[in-house]
């Protein structure tokens, strides 16, 4: 049975955020022609727009990308149906991952990272480390896949096919998924060859969580675009593959990660290789210096964690507000998917748990059998026939019920007709019988009575037990919370309080001192003269261990002979702390 393919969502902010207008070099929010204006109307004339014509091109450009990204599923499906349709590749062998495409070094470091005794340090020796930001280079594909892959793209090109805008920022591009490059080539890198390396550079964004991804190619030519400005990825992870062709110039610059300000920022160059990545965060502000002379083709893989995504979307920094779109959507998952996924993976850990194929197989059959038996029975009987089990199954009980009744009848049957063969031999015997099965059934009638009277009082009896169970464990569940908000050990260190005092409970009394407490309670910070005379004045209650009776204790240990009444007591201790107890405790280290 086919499945439904799974709702893709966007966040709200990609219909109104991160807009780009290339003509100023600017990423601007919209969400209407007046904030708008009142937002960015003084940024864009220190850019340069300083005309009203300007301006209303800038907002006409808006104003179109705006409706670009709200027909984009639309017309992605649209283009990936005709593109299926009507296009002849000409390497077809380029569609499909083999191991013979991969470069040495990348699937040597793939298989460490993939060991059980792998770690970031011993990864490292593998990998080429660009500075201290977190950037990585990595030979990726052997030259002669990037050579056929970008005469397979420039095949597509010279088609009349339709054709996608890889992202906001690149006119000129393929969006690998609408060529049908997704499912067995990319997909599968990044499952099984990318997904180890970022787990272990990367655990802190997803990289051993990437669930989804978004692969495009770029061209930047001297009559198309030249450069890239700065910016951030919609993506947890990104890697870059140079493909080639020849090019002069054009290297990646790296600055530091988004939340750093733009002052404060330092910048490292990237040279291309060809066949070589640059795996990087996504949310590191980078771009592209423009090309002296030549093509330059790249592949770009964002990598998507939507466990990271679903809390705080990469793009506006808020919790996403999801809109359900066609697609591939941007990476997001409803809670619903979730929660749905987690059962099913709590369902499938409970089958591999389950016993053997041939056990179950054995035990289905006898169940059937007795059904089938079942079924067999009841169309024997005088009651109807159903055509379901459970009306079956319904029919049960009431079936019982009436076979007991049965039983009974044919017992008071034997005794009548017992007491008919007396009364034959004489009339008076046939009286005393009469009378017998009178007394027969008051006495079963007394006997059942008395039997549900003892039911419902075992009940009864199990329901107060229940209950006082039930009261005793949220004692002391309390009990043992305020322990721990106190921060007391299983040995607890009794000291100056307040509260024994204020409570009629003689539960929350600490034991008297020992000297051992005593030099772990001098162990502690030392206190001034003031401190001193305050804390030995704190009268507090203490159950003697030896005789079991309440005492009160001054200061460290000396037992009071005056038994002072509750209201003086909380009088004494008032005083003796400037009526701020709990700050007293605090500052002394005894609470």
């Amino acid at each position: 049975m086919m499945t439904a393919p799974k709702p893709s969502y966007s966040c709200a902010c990609f219909y109104t955020d991160n807009i780009f207008i290339q003509e100023f070099h600017v990423h601007v929010r919209y969400t209407g022609e007046q904030q708008f204006r009142r937002d960015y109307e003084r940024v864009l004339s220190s850019q340069g727009c300083r005309t009203s014509e300007q301006f209303r091109n800038v907002l006409e450009t808006i104003k179109k990308e705006v409706e670009r990204r709200r027909k984009l599923g639309e017309e992605s499906l649209h283009r990936r149906r005709e593109i299926s349709l009507h296009y002849k590749p000409l390497y077809p062998e380029v569609y499909v991952l083999q191991e013979s495409f991969l470069a040495a070094e990348f699937l040597t470091a793939v298989k460490y990272s993939k060991s059980p005794q792998a770690n970031v340090e011993g990864l490292l020796h593998h990998l080429h480390s660009i500075t201290d930001k977190r950037i990585y280079r990595l030979p990726v594909f052997i030259p002669e896949f990037c050579a056929k892959l970008v005469e397979e793209l420039e095949n597509f090109e010279r088609s009349d096919l339709p054709k996608g805008r890889p992202n906001t920022m690149n006119n000129y591009g393929i969006l690998l998924n609408e060529l049908g490059f997704v499912d067995a080539l990319t997909a599968p890198l990044c499952e099984k060859y990318i997904e180890p390396l970022t787990s272990l550079l990367f655990p802190d964004w997803g990289g051993g969580c990437l669930d989804s991804h978004r692969a495009f190619v770029v061209k930047y030519a001297l009559q198309e675009d030249l450069d890239l400005s700065c910016h951030y990825d919609n993506a947890e992870v990104t890697l870059n593959v140079s493909l080639g062709k020849e090019f002069t110039d054009g290297n990646l610059y790296f600055s530091d990660m988004k939340e750093v300000p733009v002052n404060e920022r330092t910048y490292a160059e990237v040279e291309h290789i060809t066949g070589q990545g640059i795996l990087h965060r996504g949310q590191h502000v980078h771009g592209a210096l423009p090309i002296s002379s030549g093509e330059r083709w790249n592949l770009i893989l964002w990598m998507r964690a939507s466990d990271v995504r679903n809390k705080c979307c990469p793009m506006c920094d808020n919790e996403p507000v999801l809109v359900k779109t066609l697609g591939d959507g941007d990476g997001f998952t409803s809670v619903r998917e979730d929660r749905e996924q987690t059962m099913d993976e709590r369902h499938l850990k409970k089958r591999s748990r389950s016993r053997s194929p041939k056990v179950s197989q054995s035990k289905s059959s006898k169940k059937k059998k007795k059904l089938s038996s079942r079924c067999r029975s009841s169309s024997d009987s005088p009651v109807r026939k159903h055509s379901t089990l459970a009306k079956y199954r319904a029919e049960v009980p009431d079936r019982r019920k009436k076979e007991r009744r049965k039983k009974k009848r044919r017992r008071t049957v034997s005794t009548t007709s017992s007491s008919s063969s007396s009364s034959e031999s004489s009339s008076s015997s046939s009286s005393s019988c009469s009378s017998s099965d009178d007394s027969v059934d008051s006495s079963c009638k007394s006997k059942k009575s008395s039997h549900r009277k003892k039911k419902t009082k075992k009940q009864m009896k199990k329901k107060k037990a229940k209950k006082k169970s039930k009261k005793l464990k949220k004692k002391t569940s309390f009990k043992l919370e305020c322990q721990d908000a106190k921060g007391t050990a299983k040995e607890v260190l009794p000291g100056p309080s307040i509260n024994p005092c204020q409570k009629e409970s003689p539960e929350d009394t600490g034991p008297a001192l020992t000297d051992e407490q005593k030099s772990r309670i001098q162990a502690m910070k030392p206190m001034t003269k003031e401190e001193w005379d305050a804390r030995q004045s704190v009268i507090r209650k203490v159950v003697d261990p030896e005789t079991g009776r309440m005492r009160l204790i001054k200061g460290d240990g000396e037992v009071l002979e005056e038994i002072v009444s509750k209201e003086r007591h909380k009088e004494i201790n008032k005083q003796s702390t400037q009526k701020d107890g709990l700050a007293f405790q605090m500052h002394s280290g005894m609470f």
